[in-house]
Formats: C-alpha cells, sequence, structure tokens
C-alpha cells in the first residue's frame, strides 16, 4: 500500500513512524518486552515466513531504526510504499528497471 506518513510518538512516548495513526499502523522499534515470542530472533531469520511478529506494525531491529529509518523518515512527512513479500519485486514495480548496477 501507499502511505502518507509522519514521524510522531506513541502513548509510551518512543519515536516511531506513523503511517495510519486511526488504524494504529507504524513503524517502529523492535521492543524487548515479548520474550517469549522470541521476536529478535525471528526478525533476524533470512525467511519472510516467521517474520510476522506484530498485529501489523511495520517493527525493526533498534538499529536499523536509528541509523536508517530515523533520519531518513523521522525528519518530516513522507510517502511510503509497504509492498508484499509474495511476489518479485520486478513484478510489482512496472516499469521501473531494476539493474545489477
Amino acid at each position: 500500500g501507499r502511505f502518507k506518513a509522519e514521524p510522531g510518538r506513541n502513548l509510551q512516548g518512543e519515536d516511531i513512524i506513523w503511517l495510519d495513526y486511526a488504524a494504529k499502523l507504524a513503524i517502529h522499534r523492535l521492543r524487548p518486552d515479548h520474550q517469549r515470542e522470541r521476536r529478535a530472533q525471528r526478525l533476524a531469520s533470512v525467511s519472510a515466513l516467521d517474520n510476522r511478529i506484530s498485529l501489523g506494525c511495520i517493527v525493526v531491529p533498534s538499529a536499523f531504526y536509528d541509523h536508517v529509518i530515523r533520519p531518513m523518515l523521522g525528519q518530516g512527512r513522507s510517502v511510503i510504499y509497504v509492498l508484499p513479500e509474495t511476489r518479485p519485486l520486478q513484478g510489482m514495480l512496472g516499469a521501473l528497471q531494476l539493474s545489477a548496477y
């Protein structure tokens, strides 16, 4: 989907990137409070099959959030595309030609 995103804070005061405030959909850091669900290990695996670790939010490792997400998306409004992992990227982007360069 296509989302008009903007930085903000959740109810705990954490900085996050809102994709859809009304639907409570955001990009945020992996929280350490779900140890029994092995979220960190599942997120680190190479398989997309076990990476679904939330009820809809996009959860990323803290270092990735701090070094990539926040600098790129945390400064103001942006547009974010969330693509499904069920098809090759080339098939979803249509005319855009991906190259090895």
